[in-house]
């Protein structure tokens, strides 16, 4: 949609608005992806497949907190999936307001990143 924009007001407004158009597109895109979906993921009963927590009823071990992440890892998100781990952490050693998460092993489920950025990690 963004590159329709950028596309458009360049043919009918010229190459300084597209550029400027294409700056607010990327922008966007930084924005946008910048703040990951990420969740707590449990086994769904009876199966071998894993689904939010919060949205599914799933089976939860105590001793491990799987996080899942649904958008790649780059410079732009880096900061706030550090801070969505540390926060789980913190969260699990104090036992606040999380009755299902203990001190224990966290796992991070990156089935959403391509295979070169999770050999990065």
């Amino acid at each position: 949609m963004a590159m329709l924009a950028t596309i458009l007001i360049t043919l009918f407004y010229g190459v300084e608005s597209g550029i400027l158009a294409g700056g607010l597109s990327l922008a966007i895109h930084l924005y946008r992806t910048s703040r990951p979906h990420a969740a707590l993921v449990g086994r769904v009963p009876d199966s071998e497949h894993f689904r939010n927590i919060e949205r599914h009823r799933a089976e939860v071990d105590e001793r491990l907190a799987i996080l899942c992440i649904d958008e790649s890892l780059y410079f732009a998100n880096s900061r706030y999936l550090e801070d969505t781990v540390l926060e789980l952490l913190s969260l699990a050693s104090i036992g606040a307001s999380c009755n299902h998460i203990e001190p224990g092993m966290p796992f991070l489920r990156m089935s959403g990143l391509p295979s070169r950025d999770r050999e990065d990690v």
